[in-house]
Formats: structure tokens, sequence, C-alpha cells
């Protein structure tokens, strides 16, 4: 341990010299006095703001017997401070009133007399505050008085301002040298010139002075030292639960908590440092202060700091002062996150450093079995930590205290792992090799182990997680063994429950450590331990739905298997186990592929058709038709995607045309025909045609095989397969079809074929003149009586053409009078073009005087023009260059031909060939302007301006 003292620099202030009387330092709070009244309060987290505060004391003329401040106390959390003068008087001041205002108000709420104090004429020694230093209490201001004649009093004020109420709660025969208060159980100790006496609060709960030193509560200790002969000293000194009394002989210390928990007397078990064993000093002891670990003592100008474990002196050295600088005493300040200790004199404050306290003492306290005291030391390096684990973890173990021990291991790096685990799995004495506590202890360590290796040392990690792993497994065959030899039933239930939470902690584990265990290896394990539940459990974690999918399969558990399918998003594993699960499942399934949106069903065609083949068996074992889950799903797909993926198409039509047929539900077959028909329909183009078609031919589905004959255009094939199958309507529909009638000749052919089919199958037919004229009429007239002639017997009778014939002739007549009244109306059309044309030779247009042409503007008469019927008026040259300038390529090529021509022999071109070509059409009302509405628009600048807005 280090021990600095360094001086604070209060240089600024000129009034110190020789007039310093007391130093407190509370939560950070410097507060000292000096004798003339006045108070300095510093927060030392801002030092350069210091609060000057003036007491108000009594001064007479003569400066000898004016009043003077000899000390005071402030409360732990620097919120208080208690005053002491030369005249007896005592004042309760308020910190933060008077640092709020800085040090300007005086008032009844900063700062209040204790008048009871000041009238019982008390000389207070020392104040123990009662509150807890860590809490903010709102029960007011509580303390503890000895005097110099004997009386402890108890101080309660419950705010500013008004009077405190002042209890006596013991009386001493001699002065009380110090006081220790315990705000947590209520113990409290009193010293009394030769007398320590120790109270226990024997109430329990109530934490009281007025409780704990009632004169019916006995003190439970006393003991007997020899006083100091000085009373200006200051005697005694705590910290948390310890304390420090100077005696004639020495110091005795103790901690109260400590020696309750050795099982020791408090007062009886104190420890004593003779004056002996420190070094030699001219001075006695004038104060002292505690540390955790450590005692300061001030003699005179000197620090010593003493080791309370073995009495060594840790520190001593005086500290450097003027001739009549005087040490008045120590304090410390245990509200700091290190303790701050202080020293002080008539003229100057020096602070005492106490560095790496914990390194001069956590060896005394593993010598003495603290390992928890010596763990909680804030300054413990990582190297000491790990020591002070493994000798904690040792002397446990040695104990029998496996799973503690362990823990302790776990905290550890100066033991391999191996050893450790050896050392926990040794059974002691009596119990047999692997037992389930050994295990469970053994368990504890690798799991502080594993937290300590880190995701970053993957193969330590892998290593230790499979061990923790295994260890569990074992764990539960242990509890199945003891299940199985066991014949209570209370204990089979305490067995089944602890099996039951080694299963729910390897669950847990699994789930911390998911992402980092060796799968393969836990995979074993657990398979060759056979924990089915644990299996599954842990390749649900990890995402392996690809082994949780083979499992249930092998199980042929098809719910769970599609229920695992539902998490997968790879189309290669529903592609890859789609045929199992289709054929033993297949509503389920296509329901679960209709999900997967990202399935390609050509993909799964290979396991729709295996399905099919199972379904058509089925079918025809149970002559009961069911739903076809496969085609019912491709027909879904189809009608969402629009597919055009030809495969899927003939599959469809495969299924739909191989479906065996039940023959005596015949209303079923044709509405399954009529099915494949509209499919047929909406879907032809994406369809192989000859495929279906030899499929239909194959399986006797007539009329899609005559559909699809049809649509190859195959008219004659397709009537004499409807013939042979006694379709006679769908043959008169393809007789009748509309391409055909472009084509008489194969539509009188089709239908003499139908015609020849019905006379055949109805020879001695009553009705033979309806048979005629029905085929007559349905084939639009395309067959005749005429052609019907061949086709009748020798027993066919003129009764029965007779009417026919008739209609035949009359038909004839009628078109033959239709004709003429054609070549009449001709005659008469040719009459009346020849006089339009007449006509025509003596039409002409009267031009007004002044008219302009209509494409250069300027007066029409001055050249050379042509009037169109329009009205609109052209020079000829104008005219040529419109058209020349035109879209109409026809018309321009002719005009520039005859140009060519005419630059090239004038005698070889007729003038009027070129009028006739201008003739042709006016360039603008006809095709020509129209064609103009393509070019871009051409606008002059002076035209611009004119539709400028600005």
């Amino acid at each position: 341990m280090e021990v600095e003292i360094e001086h604070v620099e209060l240089g600024f202030i000129k009034e110190l010299s020789n007039n310093i009387c007391t130093l407190q330092v509370q939560s950070n709070i410097m507060c000292f006095g000096l004798r003339s009244g006045v108070i300095f309060l510093i927060d030392l987290d801002t030092p350069s703001n210091v609060i000057q505060y003036r007491i108000p004391l009594v001064v007479t003329d003569n400066v000898g017997n004016s009043e003077k401040l000899l000390r005071i106390w402030l409360n732990p959390q620097g919120t208080t401070i208690l005053v002491k003068t030369n005249y007896a008087k005592y004042y309760l001041c308020d910190i933060h009133s008077i640092m709020e205002n800085n040090g300007q108000a005086i008032n009844r709420d900063t700062i209040t007399v204790v008048k009871q104090l000041s009238k019982k004429n008390c000389d207070v020694r020392n104040v123990t505050w009662i509150a807890d230093p860590l809490a903010h209490s709102d029960e007011g201001i509580k303390y503890l008085c000895g005097t110099i004649k004997g009386q402890l009093f108890l101080v309660e004020s419950r705010k500013f301002g008004v009077d405190p109420k002042v209890t006596t709660l013991y009386q001493s025969k001699n002065p009380i040298d110090g006081i220790y208060w315990n705000h947590r159980n209520g113990d409290c100790i009193v010293a009394s010139k030769n007398d320590i006496i120790y109270w226990k609060n024997k109430t329990g709960s109530a934490v009281d002075p007025t409780i704990t030193l009632n004169k019916s509560n006995q003190p439970s200790e006393m003991e007997e030292f020899e006083h100091v002969h000085t009373d200006h000293t200051n005697k005694f000194a705590t910290h948390n639960t310890a304390y420090a009394w100077i005696t004639d002989s020495g110091v005795v210390f103790s901690d109260v908590e400590q020696q309750k928990k050795s099982g020791e007397k408090i007062l009886a078990g104190s420890k004593v440092i003779l004056n002996m064993e420190l070094p030699n000093s001219k001075y006695p002891i004038s104060d002292l202060a505690l540390s955790n670990y450590h005692l300061l003592l001030l003699r005179g100008s000197g620090i010593t700091v003493v080791n309370q474990i073995d009495n060594t002196i840790a520190f001593n050295e005086s500290i450097w002062s003027s001739g009549d600088e005087q040490m008045l005493g120590i304090t410390a300040d245990y509200n700091n996150s290190p303790p701050t200790y202080w020293c002080y004199s008539n003229s100057n404050i020096y602070e005492v450093i106490l560095k790496n306290e914990s390194q001069s003492v956590w060896r005394l306290l593993c010598d003495l079995k603290r390992f928890d005291e010596v763990l909680a030391l804030p300054d413990l390096n990582k190297y000491d930590r790990d020591l002070v684990n493994l000798y904690k973890a040792v002397d446990l173990l040695d104990k029998g205290r496996k799973l503690e021990a362990s823990k302790s291991f776990g905290e550890t790096s100066a033991a391999s792992i191996c050893k450790v685990a050896l050392k926990l799995m040794r059974p002691t004495a009596g119990e047999k090799e692997g037992n389930i506590d050994d295990i469970e202890a053994l368990q504890c360590y690798l799991k502080s182990k594993l937290q300590q290796v880190g995701e970053k040392n993957s193969i330590q990690y892998i290593l230790l997680s499979d061990w923790i792993v295994w260890n569990y497994l074992k764990l539960m065959n242990k509890c199945d063994e003891s299940i199985i030899m066991e014949n209570r039933g209370d204990n089979i239930e305490s067995l089944s429950k602890n099996k039951n939470s080694f299963s729910l902690q390897l669950r847990n584990f699994i789930d911390e450590n998911v992402n980092n265990i060796d799968r393969d290896t836990v995979y074993q394990l657990l398979e060759r331990y056979d924990r089915k539940s644990e299996l599954l459990y842990l390749a649900e974690k990890v995402g392996d739905y690809n082994y949780l999918l083979i499992y249930w399969i092998k199980a042929e558990n098809w719910y769970e298997s599609l229920k695992v399918l539902q998490k997968i998003d790879d189309p290669e594993i529903f592609y890859k186990y789609s045929n199992v699960l289709l054929v033993h499942s297949p509503n389920s399934t296509t329901h679960m592929w209709m999900k997967a949106t990202f399935l390609d069903p050509v993909n799964l065609i290979p396991a729709i058709l295996t399905y099919f083949t199972q379904f058509k068996r089925d079918v025809q074992s149970s002559r009961k038709t069911s739903e076809n889950y496969a085609l019912s799903y491709l027909q879904w797909y189809i009608k969402e995607t629009d597919s055009e993926e030809k495969i899927i198409y003939n599959t469809v039509l495969y299924m739909m045309i191989t479906t065996p047929q039940i023959e005596e539900d015949s209303e079923r077959i044709d509405e399954y025909n009529k099915e494949i028909l509209q499919f047929m329909e909406h879907h032809e183009r994406n369809c192989n045609i000859d495929f279906i078609l030899r499929l239909s031919l194959k399986f006797n589905r007539v009329e899609v095989a005559v559909y699809i004959l049809k649509l190859l255009e195959s008219y004659e094939d397709a009537v004499n397969l409807a013939l042979d199958n006694d379709m006679i309507p769908m043959a008169k529909e393809i007789a009748n079809t509309e391409a055909l009638n472009d084509n008489i000749t194969e539509k009188k052919k089709l239908w003499l074929k139908i015609a020849r089919k019905l006379f055949i199958n109805e020879p001695e037919n009553p009705d033979i003149k309806q048979t005629i004229r029905t085929v007559i009429t349905e084939s639009e007239n395309c067959v005749e009586i005429k052609d019907l002639l061949p086709l009748f017997n020798d027993f066919t009778t003129v009764a029965n053409l007779k009417d026919e014939l008739i209609r035949s002739l009359e038909a004839h007549n009628q078109s033959i009078v239709n004709i003429h009244k054609d070549i009449q109306n001709s005659l008469q059309l040719k009459k009346d073009i020849i006089q339009d044309t007449e006509r025509f030779k003596e039409r002409y247009q009267v031009l007004e005087a002044g008219s302009s042409c209509d494409q250069c503007h300027r007066m029409l008469q001055t050249r050379k023009f042509l009037v169109f019927p329009c009205g609109h008026n052209f020079h000829t040259d104008c005219l040529i260059k419109a058209i020349l300038s035109s879209n109409d390529y026809n018309l321009k090529s002719k005009i520039e031909n005859f140009q060519r021509r005419l630059n090239k022999d004038r005698k070889s071109v007729n003038p009027r060939e070129l009028e006739k070509l201008m003739a042709t059409k006016c360039c603008l009302c006809s095709d020509i302007a129209i064609n103009k509405i393509d070019e871009p628009v051409t606008i002059m600048d002076t035209e611009r301006e004119q539709w400028s807005i600005f």
C-alpha cells in the first residue's frame, strides 16, 4: 500500500494562520471553522467556489472573553452541521441554505440554537448521527451526543427554526469517549473512561436508540481497559461496523459484525495494538481514523498507518510544519468512493491518500479464509482475484461443498479445466462415482468457463458446450435409471421432476448457445442417448428443417412433416419430398404448395404423375370417383398465374383424359368431357395438340378427339370419327363450321357423309321425307335433293321425294327469275353511266373577278390555271410544286417521269397527259393535304412574336 500526504492550497484565505480550530469532510463537502466563528464551505467537486459563513457569536469589549468556535460535526449527507462554542452553546446550521445563498442568509430557517443542550450546561465531546449515511430521510435530524459528564443524549429536530428535543438515554459516571451506533440493526457501544459497554438490540426489527438503551435492556457485554489520562484527545472512531478506541496501553479495535459471524464475543474478541508496537514517538496518539483495513493514527505531526489484521506498520511519516503549527486532528469522508482522509492543523489542511489498500491485506484475509471479503475489494487485480477464487474453491472442496466450489473454480483461470473437472468428479467417502451431485457441480463449473471462454475461442467453446450437453444427458439417464429401480410413487414423481428440470436446463442451454454449438456432435449425442424430444428441439432451434422433415417423414407423421415444411422457403426441399408427401397427404400437401408461391410446378410434375398413378389404382379398385388434388393444384396455378409452360397444360389434360371412367355414372362422364372441352377451348394454344389427340384416341375420349381434329382442320376425319361413334349432332356441328363456308365442295362432301349415315341407320324410316328436309335445311342448302338421290335404296318411292323435288324446282325457277332481274338492272346501270358521262362534258365552273390562286394567292388569270370541282383554283406551276412537295409518291413519280420525257424530247409527249395528271386530285382537300399532318409546322419569327404574351 502507498500513502501520500498532499497539502491543500488555501493561501487565498488570509485569516487561516493559527486560527483553524475544526475540520469535517462528508459527501465531498469540506467544512472547517475558525475560532472567530467563521465557517468555510467548499464543494470539492468545484473547489474554486468557497462559501464563507459567520456564526452569530457573542463579542465583548474584552477580546479574551468573547465567544469562540470550538468544534463542528458534519452529518454524513453533508447537509447539516452542529456547532459548539466555548460558551457551551450549540447551533444547528443548514448547509444547503447557506450554499444556495452564498453564505448571506441568516434566519431561523438557516441556523437553530439547541437550547436544551445549553440549559443542561453540558460539554459535548462526541456526536454520532443516527440516520443511514446513504439514505435521504424525511424524519428530520437525529444524533447522539456524549458529554464529559457521562451523559448520553438523543437530540431530535424535525426542522430548522424549531428547538430540538433532547432525551437522556444513558448516564455514566465517567466522561463518554465515543459512541458506536449501527443504523441497520440498532446495536450500540459506548466507551467511557475505563469501560466499554455493548448493548444488543433484542427487539430484532425496531431500530431506535431509545429501545436499545432502554433501562430494561441490560448491556450484553462490558470490558475494562485503562484509559488515557488526557481530555483533549479524540479517543474513539467508527467506520461501518468497526470501531477503534484509544486506551492507555494502545488502541482497541474490532469489527462488530465480523465478530458476530465468527461466533466470538463482541468486546472480548477485540484486538489491541500496543503502544510499544508502534514506531517511537514522543507524542501520544491525539486522534485516529479507520479505513477498511487500517488504522490512521495522529501523533504530534506524524501520521502512522497500521494494518488491522496483523498489526504491521504500513506507513509512518511526519508532516512538515512550521515552528508554531500544531496538528489538531484527523477526519474521514466515508461517503466518497474511495474514502478520503484529512489531517488539519491550526494553520493548514492536508489530504492523506491511501493507494492500493487491498494489495496489503488480501493475502492476510485469505489466510483467515475471508474469501468473499477479499473478492469484494475494489482494487484487486485480475491475477490476484484468480488466486483468491482458487483458494476459496479449494477450501470449499475440502469442506465437501462441491457445488459452491464449482462456482468459485469457474471464476478463476489459475487452474486447468481438466484438473478441476477431475477434482469435482472424484467421489467423496461413501459416494458412488458419477453421482448426480458431482455432475451438477461439474456442470456449474463448465458453464462458468464457457462464459469466460467466449465465442472468439471457437474450438474451446465447442468442446465445453459438447461436454455440458453430454453431462445433461447423463443426468437424465441417471434419473431414468433411478425411476426404473424405484418402487415408491412419491420418489418416482420427484425423480420425474428432476428429469424434467434437467431437460428444461438443456433446452435453455441450447437457446443461449444455439449459434455456437457443434450441431453434428450434439446430434450424435442426442441420438445415442435416444433423446428424441431434445433432438427435435435442437433441430427446431438451429433451423435444421431438413433434419426435422426427414425425421417426421420416417415416422410417417405427415401432419408434423407439413408443419415443418411451412417454415421452409427453400424450393429444393419442397421438390425433394414432394413425392412422398403428395402420395400420403395429398389434400394438405397441395394446400401447402398453394401457399408456397415460390414453387415452380414444372419441378413438381414427377411427383404429380406418381400420385396420379396411385390415384388411378384407387379409383379402379373402389369404382368410385374421388378428388384429384394434384389436378386441382395445377388448375389453380394456371388460373392464378396464366403460365405458358406447355408441360403443365399437357399434364392437366393427361390426368383429365386418362382418369378412369365409371360406366355407371354416365352423367358424370358427360360433365367431365365438357370440362375437358372447356379447358381445351381456353388454353388450346398452350397444349401439345398431337399428344392430346393420341391420348384421346387411346382412352376413347371421342368428343375430345373430334374437337382436336376440328382444331387441326381435319374436318373429314373429325366427321368420320363422330359418325363412327354415332355422334351425329357433333358431326353436323363440324360440317357447319364457319371455315367451310368458303369451301362448298368440302362442306357438301361432309354433309353427304352425314346423310349416308342417317339413311343407313334408318333404312326403314317411314318419315324419310323429314330426314331429307332436315339434311337440306341444316346444311344451309349446301346439299340438294339431286345430291341425295344416289343415297336412296331401291325401295324409296317417288312419293317420298316429290315434295322436295318440287321445292328444288321452285327454287331453281326463282333463281332464274332473280338472274333475269339482275341482267335488267345491269343494263339500266350502263345507260345511267353513259348519261352521266355526257352531262360531265357540259359541266363548267364560274370564276368571279379577281379570283386568286389558292397556293400562291396571286391573280389567277395572269398564268395558265386549273379549276377543280371542289372550288379550289391553282396556277398549273403552283399545283405541280404542291404535288412534288407532298407525300403522294405515286403521283409525284408520274409527273417527274413526264418531265424527264419532256426534257428529252418534247415531241414524244402529249401536253394533255400532264393536265390529266394534275387534275387527278385537289392538293388542298384530298389525301395530299391530310398526309401533311405529320410534317412539322414552320412559324416565321414575325408570327412567333405575335403569339408572345410578354
